[in-house]
């Protein structure tokens, strides 16, 4: 009996579990096809509901990309980046965005600080060598900024390090 009663617990559970990921998929699927088309209001409203819908990582690293494609003001979608980053901290992606965003609003200190995490975590990563060397600039820290491009470009000799450096 009591084998029945956790098999009908596990299959209820089991079944929304599923619709939840099915749901939060669909979720992210017009997030994204509405941020590609340039519907930006569309694309943050099905972002918000795969972070309601879904607890999975990768369906909230995505939804936040999508905040991330869309939003135009840097404080606006940090309300939303900074609980990501609290909850996922060793999202590279997250990390970046974060960084990006952090610079962008003129939070300095905090965007060093996720590239530098970023760092320890890969330390081959260009895109975060780039992030800190851009950080270390508008700080006036030009010789470190140097330091940094040098070694965005020694991983990554990519048109954007280039283009910076």
């Amino acid at each position: 009996m009591a084998l029945a009663v956790l098999l009908l617990v596990l299959a209820v559970l089991g079944g929304w579990l599923v619709r939840g990921d099915l749901g939060a998929r669909r979720h992210l699927a017009r997030a994204v096809s509405a941020a590609e088309a340039g519907r930006c209001a569309e694309a943050l409203r099905e972002a918000d509901e795969v972070w309601k819908a879904s607890c999975h990582r990768d369906h909230r690293g995505r939804a936040a990309a999508v905040v991330w494609a869309c939003e135009k003001d840097p404080a606006a979608s940090l309300a939303f980046l900074e609980p990501a980053l609290a909850a996922f901290p060793h999202r590279l992606e997250l990390l970046l965005d974060t960084g990006a965003r952090w610079i962008k609003a003129g939070r300095l200190d905090r965007a060093e600080g996720a590239y530098r995490h970023a760092l320890e975590l890969e330390p081959d990563l260009g895109r975060a060598w780039l992030g800190l060397a851009m950080t270390l600039e508008r700080q006036g820290r030009l010789q470190s900024a140097r330091d940094a491009c040098q070694r965005a470009w020694s991983v990554e000799p990519s048109p954007t390090v280039r283009a910076f450096c």
